[in-house]
C-alpha cells in the first residue's frame, strides 16, 4: 500500500499542478471580443450543422452574413474570417473546420496574395494570438504554431502552447471580461456600423499581366484549397467590394482558381458590383471594407449565387433550424433598423 502512495503523490501532484496551470491560463489569457464568442460559438455547432463555411481576413469577415444569407435562401453557414488573418491562418482555419463540420462549399479569402506576412510585426502577432489563444488544441493548431515559430524571429513554442507565459503580467488588468463569452448569433459575421463616402477608385480596365503574387501566401492558399478538395468540398474564391481594387488583382485570384479548378466571384467586376446594387455613397466605412447595410447587398447576391451554382439545401423546411436562424435574423433585423438611422438620418 505505501509503495502505491509514493507513486501516486507525484501523479495527484502533477495533475493538480496542470489544472492549476490551466486554470490561470484561462485567467490570464485576454478576452478576444468577437474571435473568442467566434471560436466558441463554432465549436458548440451540433454535427454537420452548416452547408457552407467562410474563411478569410476582414474583408468577409464583414461583409458575408450567414443570417442574410439564410433569409434569401435558406443557406445555413458559419465565418471562420477574423481580422488581419494570415494565409497560413487561413489554412488553419480551414482544416481545423473541416474537422468539425462537413460542408459543401468553402469560400476562402485571399486578400493576402499580394503581401508577405510578417508574422512578427506588432498588429500581426496581436491578431495570431487572437485565434491561437482561442482554438481548442488539435494537430492543425500544432502544425500552425509551428508555421509561425519558423517564421518567427522570437515567437516560441511555449508561449503559443502556454499563453499564461506571454499574459503572465495582466493580474493588474483584470476585469470581469475574463468570464465574459456570448453565444455568436450572427455566426461569425462582425456587423459594422459605420458609414465614410468613397470615392470609386478602382481600375478594372481588362490587362494581360496579373499582379504579383506572395510565393508563400500563393502556398497557403493553395494548400487550403486542396484541403477542401481533399475532404470533397466546392470552393468558392470571393474578393468583396473595395474601392481600390485592380483588374491585375482580379486576374491573379482568377490565375490561382484556374489553377485548382475553383470558382472564383469578384464583386469588384463591373458586372457583379452593378449587379448587387454596391453604392460607394452608402456601403463602405473605409476604401477596403463594406458595413453592415453593404453587407446585405453582398450576402443576398451571394446567396443566390451559391443557390443557383452548387447544391445546397434550402434549410427553412427544417422547424428546429428554422426557428433558431429565424429567431437570431430577426434580432440582426431589430438592430439593423434600430442603428440605420445614426448613419442615415436624411431618411424618413
Amino acid at each position: 500500500m505505501g509503495k502505491w502512495k509514493m507513486i501516486a503523490k507525484p501523479i495527484v501532484f502533477l495533475l493538480l499542478f496542470f489544472a492549476m496551470g490551466l486554470g490561470f491560463t484561462r485567467l490570464l489569457t485576454p478576452y478576444w471580443g468577437t474571435t473568442t464568442n467566434q471560436s466558441e460559438t463554432f465549436y458548440a455547432l451540433p454535427e454537420d450543422a452548416i452547408d457552407v463555411m467562410t474563411v478569410g481576413s476582414s474583408s468577409l469577415l464583414v461583409s458575408v452574413s450567414p443570417l442574410v444569407m439564410w433569409d434569401a435562401q435558406g443557406i445555413t453557414s458559419y465565418s471562420r474570417c477574423t481580422s488581419v488573418q494570415a494565409p497560413l491562418i487561413t489554412y488553419y482555419n480551414v482544416t481545423e473546420g473541416l474537422e468539425y463540420q462537413n460542408p459543401e462549399v468553402v469560400i476562402i479569402g485571399t486578400m493576402y496574395l499580394f503581401d508577405e506576412y510578417d508574422v512578427d510585426k506588432e498588429e500581426n502577432e496581436s491578431y495570431l494570438r487572437a485565434t491561437m489563444d482561442t482554438r481548442r488544441l488539435s494537430k492543425q493548431k500544432l502544425e500552425a504554431i509551428s508555421a509561425i515559430v519558423q517564421k518567427s524571429d522570437y515567437q516560441t513554442w511555449f508561449d503559443y502552447l502556454f499563453p499564461i507565459i506571454r499574459h503572465h503580467d495582466r493580474w493588474a488588468s483584470l476585469n470581469e471580461d475574463v468570464f465574459y463569452r456570448e453565444f455568436h448569433y450572427t455566426r461569425g459575421y462582425l456587423p459594422v456600423y459605420k458609414l465614410e463616402v468613397m470615392e470609386d477608385q478602382r481600375n478594372m480596365t481588362p490587362v494581360d499581366r496579373p499582379a504579383a503574387v506572395d510565393e508563400d501566401s500563393a502556398y497557403y492558399y493553395g494548400k487550403a484549397i486542396e484541403a477542401c478538395l481533399e475532404k470533397g468540398c466546392k470552393v468558392l474564391l470571393l474578393t468583396a467590394p473595395r474601392a481600390d481594387w485592380t483588374y491585375a488583382e482580379y486576374l491573379a485570384i482568377q490565375q490561382l482558381a484556374d489553377e485548382y479548378g475553383v470558382d472564383y466571384l469578384d464583386f469588384n467586376l463591373d458586372d457583379v458590383w452593378d449587379a448587387a446594387g454596391v453604392d460607394v455613397q452608402t456601403d463602405f466605412y473605409n476604401a477596403t471594407h463594406i458595413n453592415a447595410y453593404g453587407a446585405v447587398k453582398i450576402s443576398q447576391y451571394l446567396a443566390d449565387y451559391l443557390a443557383e451554382h452548387y447544391q445546397i439545401p434550402d434549410r427553412r423546411t427544417d422547424e428546429t433550424v428554422a426557428a433558431a436562424y429565424n429567431a437570431d435574423y430577426e434580432r440582426f433585423r431589430t438592430e439593423m433598423e434600430e442603428r440605420r438611422a445614426e448613419l442615415f438620418p436624411e431618411e424618413p
